[in-house]
């Protein structure tokens, strides 16, 4: 309890860190192995427990992650005083904790940075917060890094996707999140702040529970090839909600209104309307000149039966 390592913390098989009621300092934390055989803990069982990282950061390949690794009313917070990289599938586990009488919390000292390399997948259940006000977090490498929080912590931070896809399927709190060109945002969950996007950010479309944000969206440049999930030329006949909220500037969205409708193969018409981020696919409408041949086939039929 209150020990502190200066050097680098090698994790390769085996549980580093703290129990319930206790507290340790890692300057820097390197882990490889399995989430079964290779875990960093902090208990928070019967007592608050705290683990802080340095500015050495986490460095993993593999292993498991655990802010708290049971249901029990007490806290366990990861102090993160460095970034976290990420070369293999690594997870932040809470022990499916879910009430809101104690904090499963992995705290923020400054912007940290969470890069995860390509084709590799991190999960967070534990809730975000910030040390101090302002305190954010920057999504880099091409892999997936995706939030199941429930938010009970308060993040109010900056959160910029630089590169790779940022899902998120819980509550990422009053941020401000800002996705960069070639990077991607998706999931099911919710954004308290607000969402920009800049010129070639892409959104992962999730029809069935699109993403929702309750501050502004905006757009630097924004249109059809910009959704990951959702094909325009094959989407069948009717509206679309692709990102759920109240409150957008659509002033650089591509094909906006009927009046701007992209034609497609078929003569549908697509374009992208208000009232959230909807696509509405409506059918080919008449050539003038076409509907003009078959009022004067209809007359010259009347007439003949006449």
């Amino acid at each position: 309890n209150g020990s502190t390592v200066t050097g680098t913390t090698t994790l390769q098989s085996g549980i580093t860190g703290v129990g319930s009621g206790q507290t340790a300092t890692f300057n820097k934390v390197v882990m490889s192995g399995t989430a079964t055989t290779s875990i960093l803990r902090v208990a928070g069982n019967s007592a608050d427990s705290t683990v802080t990282i340095g500015v050495g950061g986490i460095t993993a390949s593999g292993g498991e992650i655990q802010v708290k690794f049971n249901t029990s009313a007490s806290n366990a917070t990861l102090n993160l005083g460095g970034d976290f990289t990420a070369t293999g599938n690594v997870n932040f586990t809470n022990g499916g904790y879910t009430g809101s009488t104690a904090l499963n919390l992995i705290k923020l000292n400054g912007t940290r940075t969470f890069e995860i390399g390509s084709t590799f997948t991190t999960t967070v259940a534990p809730d975000i917060a910030g040390t101090n006000a302002g305190d954010g977090l920057t999504k880099t490498g091409a892999g997936t890094l995706v939030f199941n929080t429930t938010m009970v912590g308060s993040y109010t931070g900056a959160t910029t996707v630089s590169a790779g896809t940022l899902l998120i399927n819980g509550s990422l709190g009053n941020t401000n999140v800002s996705v960069d060109s070639s990077a991607t945002i998706g999931g099911s969950g919710d954004i308290g702040g607000s969402l920009s996007f800049a010129d070639g950010a892409k959104l992962t479309v999730n029809l069935a529970d699109p993403l929702s944000v309750s501050g502004l969206v905006n757009f630097a440049n924004f249109g059809f090839d910009d959704l990951n999930g959702f094909d325009v030329e094959t989407a069948a006949l009717g509206t679309y909600t692709l990102l759920a909220g109240s409150n957008f500037d659509f002033t650089n969205v591509e094909h906006f209104g009927l009046a701007n409708a992209f034609t497609r193969g078929d003569g549908a018409q697509a374009y992208f309307e208000s009232g959230s981020l909807a696509v509405t696919i409506a059918a080919a409408v008449p050539e003038p000149s076409v509907i003009l041949l078959g009022s004067l086939g209809f007359l010259a039929l009347a007439r003949r039966r006449n």
